[in-house]
């Protein structure tokens, strides 16, 4: 229920954002996006030697993509967390992922839609005072993009990131964790808008 209940406030931000779109980035185009959210550790990832689950906590990122002039959208994304033990005084633990997307938005629209994506790359895990391991990974997801302008918009996106950690490979299941959070995207390489009709960009 926790881990729900934190999406409520990304939820009424898209919502109360919904009604001042009013544009969005014509043709095809790139997107950049820094983002900033949250990781939902799994509870089988625990740290070595101790067994100690690690904490919930923030993950910073970036996604950056090419967005067809259809529904279909490639995108590289990723992401690092910085977490401890759950224990007083935690070991410190980084995990870092990385992947490749396809993403696809079927209801795109003037004020932006829903969108979602699959992909697969690579983590890398590092506990404090041990080698780091790193394995492939599969994600999915999806999430919701507002256009504030033909150049700005905001992004809200969960994502899945399930892998096998290498370092107890005989016994431990596949993971997941998952990341949930938000970020204001940046469109570059879009046709100026055309209002009228004249010919003329709106902006010259």
């Amino acid at each position: 229920m926790r881990h729900r209940l934190r999406m409520v406030p990304f939820l009424m931000i898209a919502l109360a954002l919904a009604g001042v779109a009013f544009a969005e980035p014509i043709g095809s185009h790139w997107e950049l996006t820094p983002f900033g959210g949250y990781t939902l550790v799994d509870g089988r990832l625990l740290f070595p030697g101790s067994g100690l689950p690690l904490r919930d906590t923030h993950n910073f990122g970036a996604r950056l993509g090419w967005q067809s002039t259809s529904w279909i959208a490639i995108e590289a994304a990723g992401g690092l967390t910085s977490t401890q033990e759950e224990a007083p005084s935690g070991r410190d633990f980084s995990w870092l992922h990385a992947s490749g997307n396809l993403v696809i938005s079927p209801a795109q629209g003037r004020f932006g839609g829903p969108f979602a994506f699959v992909g697969a790359g690579f983590e890398q895990s590092k506990p404090g005072g041990s080698t780091e391991t790193k394995s492939g990974t599969m994600e999915f997801g999806g999430g919701l993009k507002l256009w504030l302008t033909d150049a700005l918009g905001l992004r809200f996106e969960a994502r899945d990131v399930t892998f096998k950690p290498l370092a107890t490979a005989t016994a431990s299941p596949h993971v997941n964790n998952i990341v949930i959070g938000a970020g204001v995207t940046f469109a570059f390489g879009a046709r100026a808008r055309d209002t009228d009709g004249d010919g003329v960009p709106d902006k010259t």
